[in-house]
Order: C-alpha cells, then structure tokens, then sequence
C-alpha cells in the first residue's frame, strides 16, 4: 500500500548529494520535483528505503 498521499512532500536525493523536494500528485505515487529548499526540510516527509520511490 502507497504510504503517501497526495499533496505530501518527499525529500529524495539526486545521488549528488543535493537533496530535492518532491511533490506527490497521484494517488499512484506518482510525483513532480517542486524545489530545492533546504529550508523546507523540517515540514516535509522523508521516503523510506523500503518505498517504491527508491531513493533515502
């Protein structure tokens, strides 16, 4: 089962080490990059290894 819904916001990693905020915008998971903004990191949700998204 997807454990995110739509609207949250995902911190994912670009494997460069810059940290990107991803916005979930399907109720398949689905998602659209939404920024760079370090300052956002404490109100958004961080992906899970475990998820289908893949990224830590």
């Amino acid at each position: 089962m997807n454990r995110f819904e739509i609207g949250d916001k995902v911190l994912i990693s670009d494997g460069m080490g810059r940290k990107l905020i991803a916005l979930i915008n399907s109720i398949d998971g689905d998602w659209y990059l939404v920024g760079c903004d370090y300052m956002l990191e404490h109100e958004i949700k961080i992906a899970p290894p475990e998820s289908k998204f893949g990224w830590v």
